[in-house]
């Protein structure tokens, strides 16, 4: 037996137009897809107990703390000299931007002199209409 070709025709705009219409929630953080265990809970915690930031901060201090309660003699490892830089970083950005203008921007003139003196004297002469 001949299978007969396909009577459907679909014109622009008609045929299967099946589409997702449902509402999107997520749209106030790219970080907690649909796809997650419970994104109702994930969004719960992060507007009602802690942020991201504020979790791993948790964290991180008290690993930093476990470790230094350890007392390891030597060197400490690659690992844990990153976490305390990265967490001193972190800090020393929260302080710098609590700062008035003012401040962050010589904040940031003072590292530019230190790292690239050119560069300083350029901006300098650019606002100084020199």
């Amino acid at each position: 037996m001949i299978p007969w070709p396909s009577t459907t025709i679909n014109f622009p705009f008609s045929g299967n137009v099946k589409q997702d219409i449902s509402p999107e929630t997520d749209w106030f953080s790219q970080t907690i897809p649909a796809h997650t265990g419970s994104s109702d809970i994930e969004r719960a915690v992060m507007q009602e107990v802690a942020s991201y930031g504020e979790q791993i901060k948790v964290l991180t201090v008290a690993l930093l703390h476990v470790i230094e309660k350890q007392g390891e003699k030597g060197k400490p490892a690659p690992e844990v000299v990153a976490l305390q830089n990265l967490n001193k970083e972190i800090e020393a950005l929260k302080i710098r931007l609590s700062l008035p203008k003012e401040n962050q921007a010589k904040a940031i003139l003072d590292t530019l002199s230190k790292e690239n003196p050119d560069a300083l004297k350029d901006i300098i002469a650019e606002y100084s209409g020199s």
